[in-house]
């Protein structure tokens, strides 16, 4: 976790300023280094003294003068275009630094179907008709979306915390997010269900999880990978912008954020007894108990959410850590 007092600053905030050195444009120096090679090569310049010839030969000979001139002069421009290259070869091929990134999103940070497999989730088929979602809620367990809609509902805050563009990913932590993109988020969920005013902070505290959760993949299959910036930097992945990947990659690179990843690490390692109910909430998982009539006391839901089921093999097993807290609740 960030310190509290850089969790209200951006990245950009916190990213030292690399030193510039002015230098001339490209036109400018691609026109000087030109200007200089002809000047110290007087020698490519081939030149013949006059003759006297008489008018009908000068008629048969300016055809040809002609021709030889403009063989000359482009041997000339070759072979000091070549010159050039070889000494200044960003004068003709862009820099790095320069050329836009090849990235599979688009300038609005919208994802492009390029990739096998699953894929990135679009929005839900209701969402943005103007018809409104109709939300239930658990009425035990607060605020916690259940039933048929609730699994639509969750999919599509986290298809609003990974749009880049209106969820800038280039902000230390969640507090820090500007009161307006909150303000426009609520709005749009307002725009599309019928949640009432009172699910604003539980709502807004999903979303933030979701984007927290997308920058954690982001920075382990696009960073973490790589050993250098310049592989990192090399491709943008889907659903970011590329100036918001270029202060990511910068960001991450720092020697505190480095330092403090690898405590979270190490701190997450100490976990134990992980639920295996994915993507479905304890309080839907509640729910569906309770439809077949199941008990959904404590430690009834704590084996529905922690058992699992062996490779090709019905049975359902715990692992270690859930099994001694099972034997310790009964």
């Amino acid at each position: 976790m960030a310190p509290k007092r850089l969790r209200e600053q951006s990245m950009e905030e916190l990213i030292p300023a690399s030193p510039v050195r002015a230098k001339k444009s490209r036109s400018q120096a691609r026109s000087s280094q030109l200007h200089g090679s002809i000047s110290s090569q007087p020698q490519l310049v081939a030149s013949r003294r006059p003759q006297p010839t008489t008018s009908n030969q000068s008629q048969r000979q300016a055809p040809s003068m002609s021709v030889q001139s403009q063989q000359q002069a482009s041997t000339v421009r070759l072979t000091q275009s070549q010159e050039t290259q070889q000494c200044h070869p960003n004068l003709s091929t862009p820099s790095h630094e320069d050329e836009p990134l090849i990235t599979p999103s688009d300038e609005t940070g919208e994802i492009e179907p390029t990739m096998n497999g699953r894929g990135a989730a679009c929005s839900i088929a209701e969402w943005g008709t103007g018809t409104k979602l109709h939300i239930d809620f658990d009425t035990k367990w607060k605020w916690k979306p259940i039933k048929e809609n609730a699994q639509k509902f969750s999919t599509q805050l986290g298809v609003i915390a990974r749009n880049a563009r209106k969820v800038p990913l280039t902000k230390v932590s969640w507090s820090g997010m500007p009161d307006h993109i909150l303000d426009d988020i609520w709005k749009d969920v307002q725009d599309n269900t019928d949640v009432p005013d009172a699910y604003r902070p539980h709502c807004l505290k999903i979303v933030g999880n979701r984007w927290r959760d997308w920058k954690c993949r982001l920075k382990k299959e696009w960073y973490d990978k790589y050993e250098t910036n310049e592989e990192r930097l090399a491709i943008t992945p889907p659903q970011v912008p590329t100036d918001q990947w270029k202060i990511l990659v910068k960001y991450w690179g720092l020697p505190d954020v480095k330092e403090c990843s690898e405590a979270n690490k190490a701190n997450r390692a100490l976990g134990s007894a992980p639920h295996r109910t994915g993507r479905t909430s304890f309080a839907q998982v509640k729910n569906q108990m309770e439809e077949k009539g199941e008990k959904t006391d404590r430690l009834s839901l704590f084996m529905q959410t922690r058992k699992k089921k062996k490779k090709n093999d019905d049975e359902e097993v715990f692992d270690y850590e859930s099994a001694n807290i099972i034997v310790s609740m009964m």
